[in-house]
């Protein structure tokens, strides 16, 4: 054999040494690739398993997308030592406990759209900037008598602009104890699809 032949067929022998050392290259890469999209949860490569149904359950999403009732939630409001408030859309209401001989006389207040102030027999029950503005002339208070027999004071409040779900007061008047109205909404968070983690916290709410 020619030394010529013998050169063709080392470079022949080489050049298929590194087809095959490309080919098991581009196998290994697709491996790897196809690895990392399985635990990234962009592809599934073996079906769906009963741990992802478990995660999708349907019924259970619709079931966390529901927002709280307004008897969950102690009607949107709270409590104070000195009154009880509560919400809805439309209206807040606050309710003063005073004592029996309480008069109209007696009862000292001012209203602005932004502003509350009363007090009874000298003793201030709530003075401050209200959350969220009112309308004056469409808020009014009363005397009322309460589920056990004691004399409440009624404030209804006329919201100007209506309210729902985290968005509702948190309360009366600046320096007034405050209540969380994050529970007021869906306990599903809000999922942004470009975001993974913020699909990955709500399947995690969902599993839970």
């Amino acid at each position: 054999m020619c030394i010529r032949d013998r050169y063709q067929r080392r470079v022949r022998g080489s050049r298929s040494m590194e087809m095959l050392a490309l080919i098991l290259t581009i196998v290994v890469l697709f491996a790897g690739l196809g690895y990392t999209a399985q635990k990234l949860g962009w592809i599934n490569l073996f079906g769906s398993s009963d741990e992802d149904e478990e995660c999708f359950d349907q019924q259970k999403f619709r079931e966390m997308s529901k927002p709280p009732t307004a008897q969950e939630c102690d009607n949107y409001g709270g409590t104070t030592d000195r009154y009880v408030w509560m919400q809805t859309d439309d209206e807040v209401e606050i309710r003063f406990n005073v004592k029996d001989g309480v008069k109209t006389k007696d009862v000292d207040w001012s209203l602005r759209s932004d502003h509350i102030k009363l007090v009874v027999q000298g003793q201030k029950m709530v003075e401050g900037k209200l959350f969220k503005t009112v309308v004056v002339d469409d808020s009014i208070w009363t005397f009322d008598t309460s589920d056990d027999g004691k004399k409440v004071l009624v404030w209804t409040l006329q919201k100007k602009e209506k309210t729902e779900g985290r968005s509702h007061w948190k309360y009366i008047a600046e320096g007034e104890p405050s209540i969380d109205t994050s529970r007021f909404g869906s306990a599903v968070s809000t999922v942004d699809a470009n975001d993974p983690e913020s699909i990955k916290k709500m399947v995690a709410q969902m599993s839970a």
